[in-house]
């Protein structure tokens, strides 16, 4: 009930101040052409209560009750105030849609990594929830921790997703690409075959701050990239949280690197 308050108050907020923004400033056609950068990820699935309960028990699972609740509660409370009044809200900025990417510092393929091994520890680290200790401490050290359940509807792709963070954790829509859809990757930098999740950010998301397309996929040497396609607001908040996000991932990327190195090298073992 309070978290619906909450999205209610933010809602409230974010249009009620912005159609007196835009009005008094006469900026509506501005207004209508950030809508268009919005429209792609405009829609989506709705919120799935049976894989929300999923994805939250298994980060919970990963992280511990004590540390995971709280980053919980400042989901419900805070992300929706970030997404519709800092981050990409067209009545009070300018839309527009930015591309930024990461990608692991050098490819697995020197250390004779293939790609069906990297395939196999990259799901294992993101799909898992029940690690034997030593993931389950690596994964605890992390300061960012992603959790995508594989489907268990067999005739629908996605499943919601669980992002943790220090500060918060996020819902997202996660699928993992099927072996026979991993060429249709979006970004350039990206393998034959490279595609192995999607992860939407739909803008109808109260609980996730950002709006926009993003994807995991192995490159040509066999390392890791993580392109974002976000629409975001024109203006030193939404761009310092967004560059902010961007220079997380880039320092996430090391811990990636190690997890993939200590559970490839033994095998990989969700023992």
């Amino acid at each position: 009930m309070m978290a619906l308050l909450c999205i209610a108050f933010d809602l409230m907020v974010a249009w009620g101040v912005g159609f007196i923004y835009s009005t008094i400033t006469c900026r509506w056609s501005r207004v209508f052409k950030g809508w268009q950068h919005l429209q792609p990820y405009r829609g989506g699935p709705r919120l799935r209560w049976f894989e929300v309960v999923r994805a939250v028990m298994g980060a919970m699972h990963r992280q511990g009750f004590l540390e995971f609740w709280p980053r919980f509660c400042s989901m419900l409370v805070l992300v929706p105030v970030l997404k519709w009044v800092v981050a990409s809200n067209a009545l009070t900025y300018d839309v527009e849609e930015l591309f930024v990417t990461q990608r692991t510092i050098a490819g697995f393929a020197h250390e004779g990594l293939d790609s069906k091994t990297l395939a196999e520890t990259f799901n294992l680290l993101v799909a898992t929830a029940k690690h034997k200790e030593s993931n389950r401490s690596m994964i605890d050290g992390h300061p960012f921790a992603p959790h995508y359940p594989n489907p268990h509807h067999l005739t629908r792709k996605w499943h919601q997703g669980m992002q943790f963070h220090n500060m918060y954790s996020l819902l997202v829509h996660t699928t993992h690409a099927p072996e026979e859809e991993r060429s249709l990757a979006l970004s350039k930098e990206s393998a034959q075959d490279g595609h192995l999740v999607t992860v939407m950010l739909w803008h109808g998301n109260p609980f996730h701050f950002l709006s926009g397309y993003v994807e995991v996929n192995m490159t040509v040497d066999y390392g890791l990239e993580h392109p974002m396609w976000l629409a975001v607001g024109k203006g030193y908040l939404p761009h310092k949280l967004m560059w902010n996000v961007d220079a997380f991932f880039h320092k996430y990327e090391k811990d990636v690197a190690a997890f993939i190195r200590a559970n490839s090298t033994a095998g990989v073992s969700q023992a």
